[in-house]
């Protein structure tokens, strides 16, 4: 089907030159001490972020409580002063229908008496 035979570029032959072992060895073990070096500073640094997100989250839940309870403490204090004008103006509304008892009751004693007369 396909000529893969003559598809292969011609390479020329080139001399391979040894390279001592332990040089190499070495070359790579200290690579992988950088990367064990690196990973342990990932490590560390994870660890760091994790405790500096909790301090943060702490911090933020103690803030926001204070705020809310600042927030509490306010309605409080508008309940606490709206409930003490409804408590006057109830007791004031009570003291004028006294009154009017009494003015209306004065004024059919007096009609009763006949000092007072009502025109219609």
């Amino acid at each position: 089907m396909f000529d893969i035979k003559n598809l292969a570029p011609e390479v020329p032959y080139e001399k391979v030159e040894y390279i001592p072992k332990a040089p190499v060895i070495e070359h790579l073990k200290n690579l992988e001490a950088e990367q064990a070096d690196k990973v342990a500073k990932y490590k560390q640094y994870a660890i760091d972020l994790k405790s500096k997100y909790q301090k943060f989250e702490f911090e933020a839940q103690r803030h926001y409580a204070q705020i809310l309870k600042k927030h509490q403490k306010q309605t409080d204090e508008l309940l606490s002063k709206k409930e003490d004008m409804f408590y006057k103006l109830k007791v004031d509304n009570e003291e004028a229908e006294k009154e009017l008892v009494n003015m209306r009751n004065k004024l059919y004693k007096a009609q009763q008496e006949g000092k007072f007369e009502v025109e219609e």
